[in-house]
């Protein structure tokens, strides 16, 4: 099977096919919401597919409803496009969003279906992952390798289109600095003593770092998003910068340090920070990939 390692982690099984989980309880809000047919579809299709949970914390927000789940193309085969179509209008994209997704899909190697809580608003996303360039072949900044549509299913008015592009980075210190001058005065603290955690794990290879930004369509606000995969990093190297914060952002330090503790040695896949569209300053951990296989065999919720 490909695999996509860009943003999403996409998880890899042996020579099965993983079951569908009948039950993640963070996301069964979403089960009448486009979960449910996401299920149908995936174990009628005998599919394979990756899973990832994330984190999110912003002002008076500590938010773990999220999840993540990612589909070769090749696999669905020759009518991905529609069958791609369909599960997001089950997840109730606005019809509005359909055309361009539908026109940028033959490009997609990797389809990335998410479901997460924001507030109030139920959020629906998709996001189309063009193939990764070829391992000889030098990255090009600005280069688009996402397209992320992201809907409130319980709200119509709210849908966006996200570009995720490559930027040519090779220095720590500069991607920490871009991380930064996107994120709110009051956070930068924190995101320091993150990304310097980062830097002190001795197994770190900085080569070809693989930062993403991001802009959303008709606003301009920026975030990054740093892919840490290779460095086999877990929530536990992070968990001090993670508390401070959620002081800052005042966050019920219980709530926070109960999840720090229960996904210690959950490995990180890649990290978020910058401005949401509420000027609020946010960071995102996505983690835990690696625990798809138990998940998706029904053993774990």
């Amino acid at each position: 099977m490909e695999t996509s390692d860009s943003l999403f982690r996409f998880v890899e099984f042996s020579d099965r096919h993983a079951l569908m989980p009948q039950s993640i309880s963070e996301l069964e809000s979403f089960a009448t919401w486009g979960l449910n047919d996401l299920r149908q579809w995936a174990a009628g299709r005998a599919l394979s597919y990756g899973f990832e949970r994330s984190v999110r914390l912003q002002q008076n927000t500590f938010e773990i409803r999220r999840g993540l789940f990612s589909f070769s193309v090749k696999e669905i085969g020759g009518s991905a496009a529609a069958e791609v179509v369909a599960i997001c209008r089950a997840m109730r994209v606005p019809e509005r969003l359909v055309p361009s997704l539908s026109r940028f899909f033959p490009a997609a190697a990797f389809v990335h279906f998410g479901f997460e809580h924001a507030g109030p608003a139920m959020i629906g996303k998709c996001y189309l992952e063009l193939p990764a360039p070829a391992p000889d072949t030098a990255l090009v900044s600005g280069r688009l390798q996402f397209l992320g549509f992201k809907w409130s299913t319980n709200d119509a008015s709210v849908a966006v289109v996200t570009r995720y592009r490559s930027l040519s980075i090779s220095s720590w210190n500069t991607a920490t600095e871009l991380m930064l001058a996107n994120t709110g005065t009051s956070l930068r603290p924190a995101m320091l003593k993150l990304m310097s955690r980062h830097r002190t794990v001795e197994s770190c290879n900085y080569d070809g770092l693989s930062l993403l930004e991001i802009e959303e369509e008709g606003s301009d606000r920026r975030s990054y998003d740093l892919n840490v995969y290779n460095l086999g990093l877990s929530v536990s190297t992070f968990a001090e910068a993670l508390h401070d914060a959620a002081k800052t952002l005042n966050l019920k330090l219980e709530t926070v340090n109960h999840w720090l503790d229960a996904n210690a040695t959950a490995p990180v896949g890649h990290i978020a920070t910058g401005l949401g569209r509420d000027q609020q300053s946010f960071v995102t951990v996505y983690c835990d990939p690696r625990r798809a296989e138990t998940i998706m065999n029904g053993t774990s919720s």
